[in-house]
C-alpha cells in the first residue's frame, strides 16, 4: 500500500440550489438557506474535523448576479445569513473573502467583509468565493507577479492569487455538472476533480469523507 497523500487545499462548488428548490417544492429563500446550513456543516467536516489547511468554497459567481432581480435578492439575503453562520465557527477557522464585493450593495458587502475580523493564523483557512471570477483572479496574479519582478510561472502565480499558497488538490463539483464555471484557474494543473451527482444541499458527511479517503489512498471513485 502506498503512502497516503495529504490534502492541503480542497475546493467545493456550492451548486444546484435552484434545482434543489424545484425538486423539493421550496421557495428560493428557503433553498438558499438550506445551502448555507450545509456550508456550515461542510466547514466543520473538512476544516475543523479533518484539519484540511485550506478549504475554498465557491459560493457566488459574478454570473449569478445576472439572474432575475427577485432571485438575486434571495441570493444576497442568503449571503448575509451565511456570514452569521460562519461567525459561529470563529475560534476554529479563519476566513478570507475572495471576489469583487464592489458589485454588491454597500451594506451587503460590509456584512460579508466583517467575517474576516476574527483571524488567527494558527487556524485552518476558509476562502469564501463571493462575486468571484477565476479569470479576473488570474489576471491580477499575473500583474502582481510582473510588478514584483517575478516570472508569471504557475508556481509563482499560485502565491499571488487570492486563494493562498497551496495549489488545489481536490475539487468537489456538485450538481452533476463538470465545468469550472469561472472558478479558480491557477493551481489546478494537478487538481483531481470529483463530480458528485447530488445537489450541494443534499451532501452528507459520508459523501465528503469518501472523496477525501479516495484521494488520500489514490483510488478512483
Amino acid at each position: 500500500m502506498g503512502e497516503e497523500r495529504r490534502i492541503n487545499h480542497l475546493l467545493v462548488s456550492v451548486d444546484g440550489n435552484r434545482r434543489y428548490a424545484k425538486k423539493y417544492g421550496l421557495d428560493f429563500d428557503t433553498a438558499y438557506r438550506k445551502a448555507v446550513d450545509k456550508v456550515y456543516e461542510l466547514i466543520r467536516w473538512t476544516s475543523v474535523d479533518a484539519g484540511i489547511p485550506v478549504v475554498s468554497l465557491h459560493l457566488l459567481s459574478q454570473y449569478n448576479l445576472q439572474r432575475p432581480k427577485s432571485e438575486v435578492e434571495s441570493i444576497l439575503g442568503a449571503a448575509c445569513y451565511a456570514m452569521d453562520r460562519m461567525a459561529e465557527l470563529n475560534g476554529h477557522v479563519q476566513y478570507t473573502v475572495c471576489g469583487n464585493l464592489s458589485l454588491l450593495r454597500e451594506e451587503v458587502a460590509d456584512k460579508i467583509r466583517a467575517v474576516e475580523d476574527f483571524r488567527n493564523p494558527d487556524n485552518p483557512l476558509v476562502n469564501l468565493l463571493v462575486c468571484y471570477s477565476g479569470s479576473d483572479d488570474r489576471l491580477r496574479a499575473i500583474k502582481s507577479c510582473i510588478g514584483s519582478g517575478q516570472e508569471p510561472t504557475e508556481e509563482n502565480l499560485i502565491v499571488h492569487t487570492s486563494l493562498g499558497k497551496y495549489p488545489i488538490d481536490v475539487f468537489i463539483r456538485t450538481g452533476g455538472v463538470v465545468r469550472l464555471s469561472d472558478g479558480p484557474m491557477v493551481g489546478i494543473a494537478q487538481t483531481r476533480m470529483y463530480p458528485v451527482d447530488k445537489l450541494f444541499a443534499e451532501l452528507e458527511k459520508e459523501d465528503i469523507l469518501r472523496v477525501l479517503d479516495d484521494f488520500k489512498l489514490g483510488r478512483k471513485l
